[in-house]
């Protein structure tokens, strides 16, 4: 008898093929991350070097395909360098030691994650200094800082505020929702439900059903 043995889990899987091979096999780390990639205005590498000079803080997602600890000889203290790879080329991340401290724990190996930070030119090749690392599960319920449903007149007959209160009410957090929706005099008003949520894309597919994509909005905390 051929002997049950537990598959490994995907991320392990590609990670070995990559260790053993050089490359990917069976899928890229990233495949499974891109409608969240897409939904909260992720970039990709390739966006952030051909628009090095960006003034504002960017987001960009990836697998730190290596992580290397070093010690500042100013302080003596933690550092990280890694390079982010996504599914066309790579970019060095630094994480110097006020950033090192508070997202050492996120900062592993073959790990996917977002990065937030500043773009620095100073060097041939662009560098991103991160100010946040963030598992990219945990990406849609830290990135987003408001949800917008959009309301219409058709809405409110079909008495879609009862399907969106339970949607709602089953997933308790701390991000608010807007309603936006028609007075009597047919002026859009802005109102804040009473409850907040933690957004997930489980959360955001269940509003999109119900709304449509277009009348679900997400403002991204930049």
């Amino acid at each position: 008898l051929i002997p049950n043995i537990e598959e490994w889990p995907l991320l392990q899987m590609l990670a070995f093929e990559k260790a053993l091979l050089g490359f990917y096999i069976t899928a890229h780390p990233l495949d499974q991350y891109k409608k969240i990639i897409k939904r909260y205005a992720i970039s990709t590498i390739e966006e952030i070097i051909k628009e090095p000079g960006r003034s504002e803080e960017v987001m960009v997602a990836g697998i730190l395909e290596k992580v290397k600890i070093k010690i500042t000889k100013r302080t003596a203290e933690k550092m990280a360098i890694m390079r982010l790879e996504d599914t066309d080329t790579a970019l060095e991340v630094l994480a110097f030691p006020e950033t090192f401290k508070q997202k050492s724990m996120n900062i592993i190996q073959d790990s996917v994650v977002v990065i937030k930070g500043k773009v620095d030119t100073r060097e041939e090749s662009p560098k991103v200094i991160a100010s946040d690392i963030i598992p990219i599960e945990q990406a849609p319920n830290l990135l987003v800082d408001c949800i917008s449903l959009n309301i219409s007149p058709v809405d409110i007959k079909d008495k879609v505020f009862i399907k969106l209160k339970d949607v709602i009410l089953s997933h308790p957090g701390k991000t608010p929702v807007h309603l936006a929706m028609p007075n009597k005099n047919g002026k859009r008003v802005r109102i804040q439900a009473d409850a907040s949520v933690t957004v997930d894309n489980i959360l955001i597919n269940e509003l999109e059903k119900i709304l449509g994509k277009e009348d679900v909005l997400l403002k991204i905390k930049r």
